[in-house]
Formats: C-alpha cells, sequence, structure tokens
C-alpha cells in the first residue's frame, strides 16, 4: 500500500485520449470477461475499500486477481470511494457546524488543507468546497466556479470579507485548490470531467458497433426529439435476439456493477425501459457481479457488446 500523494491521473488520461480501443482490444474476441462471482468481488472490494490517503497497490491486486481487468479494479475503487463520502458527507459528519469550524480553525492555525483532509478522511477538493464556505462566505454556485477556476478568488468583484483578504487567505487558498484539485482523485471537477467523457466515449463505441453490424437504431438524442422524457442509450429499429434473449433497447454503462446501484438503477430506470420498449440490454463494460443476471425481468446484462455469433437479426413480418 502506498501512501497517495500524487495520483497517476495520467492513466485516466490515456484511457480518454486512447479510448476505448486500448480497453476492449479487437473489441471481444480475445477479451477476458470482467465479470465476476460475488464472492471474488467482496473480496476485491475489501481490499480496494481504503483511506482517501492511500491509492490501492494494482499491480499486487492484479497478481491476486489475474483475471479482474485494471479498469475493473478502478471502478470498484471509485464505487467505494462514493459510498464512503456519502455516508459521511453530510450535516451529521462532515458538514455538521462543530465539524466545518474545527476544520477552518486548523486551517487558519497553518495546517495544509490536504494534510486536513487526509487526516479526516475527506477528499480534499471536498473540503476545500467546504472551507470556501466557512472563510470565504461564497454560495455554491460560487463554490463550484471556483473549484473549476481557483483563479476567480482574485476577482476584485467577488464578495470576499475584508478579514479574509488583509490574512492572505484569499492566495493561500487558491493555491491549495489547485494543489486538492490535482491530487484528489474521488471528488476533484477534473474526475469527474474524465468520468463523463469516459461515458460518452463508451455510447461512441456502441453506437460504432451497432453501425458495423448494420443494425439501425435511434440514438438518445433522436429519441428525446421526439419528446420521450426516459430515453435508453439505443432503441433498435427492429429488435435482435442476443441467444436467447431479445433487445429492444441497449443502455450503456462505463462502470462496474457491483449491485448496491443496480437495484435501484433497474427498478427506477431500467424497468421503466422494460415497460415502454420491451426486453433489453445493458453493457456494464467494466464487468458485473455475476449473480445478479436475470435478477430483473426482461434486462440482460454483458460486460462487452456481444458476438455476432451471438447475435440474431429479426425481420419485419
Amino acid at each position: 500500500m502506498k501512501v497517495n500523494l500524487s495520483l497517476n491521473l495520467t492513466t485516466l488520461r490515456g484511457s480518454v485520449r486512447g479510448g476505448v480501443e486500448c480497453i476492449r482490444v479487437a473489441h471481444g474476441e480475445e477479451f477476458a470477461s470482467t465479470s465476476m462471482e460475488r464472492k471474488e468481488y467482496e473480496a476485491l472490494r475489501k481490499k480496494l475499500s481504503l483511506p482517501v490517503k492511500y491509492q490501492p497497490d494494482y499491480a499486487d491486486l492484479s497478481r491476486q486477481h489475474p483475471n479482474v481487468s485494471y479498469d475493473t479494479m478502478v471502478s470498484i475503487y471509485s464505487q467505494e470511494c462514493a459510498r464512503r463520502v456519502r455516508r459521511t458527507f453530510n450535516e451529521s459528519h462532515h458538514k455538521s457546524p462543530q465539524a466545518m469550524k474545527k476544520y477552518a480553525e486548523r486551517y487558519l492555525a497553518g495546517e495544509n488543507l490536504t494534510q486536513i483532509a487526509m487526516d479526516i478522511d475527506l477528499p480534499a477538493c471536498l473540503l476545500a468546497r467546504l472551507m470556501l464556505q466557512m472563510l470565504m462566505g461564497l454560495n455554491k454556485q460560487a463554490v463550484g466556479t471556483v473549484m473549476k477556476d481557483p483563479n476567480f478568488l482574485l476577482r476584485t468583484d467577488l464578495n470576499v470579507p475584508e478579514q479574509a483578504k488583509s490574512n492572505a487567505i484569499v492566495e493561500r487558498l487558491r493555491m491549495d485548490i489547485l494543489l486538492a484539485v490535482d491530487e484528489d482523485h474521488v471528488s476533484s471537477p477534473y474526475v469527474n470531467t474524465v468520468q463523463r467523457v469516459m461515458g460518452l466515449e463508451y455510447e461512441s463505441l456502441l453506437c460504432e458497433k451497432l453501425i458495423s453490424l448494420d443494425i439501425p437504431f435511434y440514438p438518445e438524442d433522436a429519441l428525446r426529439a421526439e419528446g420521450l422524457a426516459k430515453t435508453p442509450d439505443v432503441k433498435l429499429e427492429l429488435p435482435i435476439a442476443v441467444d436467447d434473449h431479445i433487445v429492444h433497447w441497449i443502455d450503456s454503462k462505463a462502470c462496474f456493477c457491483d449491485g448496491y446501484g443496480y437495484i435501484r438503477e433497474a427498478s427506477a430506470q431500467f424497468q421503466g425501459y422494460v415497460h415502454r420498449y420491451g426486453s433489453g440490454m445493458v453493457i456494464y463494460w467494466f464487468g458485473f457481479i455475476k449473480e445478479l443476471q436475470g435478477e430483473q425481468p426482461g434486462v440482460l446484462l454483458v460486460d462487452d457488446f456481444p458476438r455476432p455469433s451471438r447475435i440474431t437479426k429479426l425481420t419485419a413480418t
């Protein structure tokens, strides 16, 4: 286990820049499944459930779990971090008045923002948001702007308390936020952008696969243009059969399906698609827990686009 003072965000940048071809070489023919049984998932999850100051030793974990891809491990780790943040970043814990006052006092006493964040096991960017509220008196919208561009703090029209200006807190916070954004591998604006772009890239890959197999479809934006509110990523013009499962729609998820969010998504989202369009398929590109297969009627889980040999095109009658 290594102390994480500089997360390898270059790897994330490479994943986005290089596209999914570096993740899905030949797209399926030689790719080992990233799905796993619940027992292996729980063993791996526990090893990835680390305080924010630590970065998983992915090389060692790959030796222990040779059939699990790096991208799957990163996805599970991100989900674990997000769950821990949801449990603690609320009014009864980190956002309580008492806690926020204590963190502000430590910062004003000279402690480094990132070090405080590690000490309380909170992503540095979330602590920075609290400091902007407590010390600068900024509202939620202004805080979001500063996190995306810390130089916004230097604007003369920004309503910053005089005490903060005189104590040079503004410049110190600006520099600390720049450092936090670079080091925070859980909640920084950059990580959020990477996740969003990666999701778009996998949606693009899905469309490319359909086009290459000459399977006509309606993309999500076309469905919304028709006034449909809840839409999958693609709706097929004519259904296909994947093995013995009829597919009317396909949704793309650039993450691992761990079961925690799947039950909520399946009932609120996927079952809505089933009721509107018929049975469909969800691609969890980084895998899923195998025991989840079949839990939701009409929903087929896969971890890659099915090979042509598994697909039967249906014709209109």
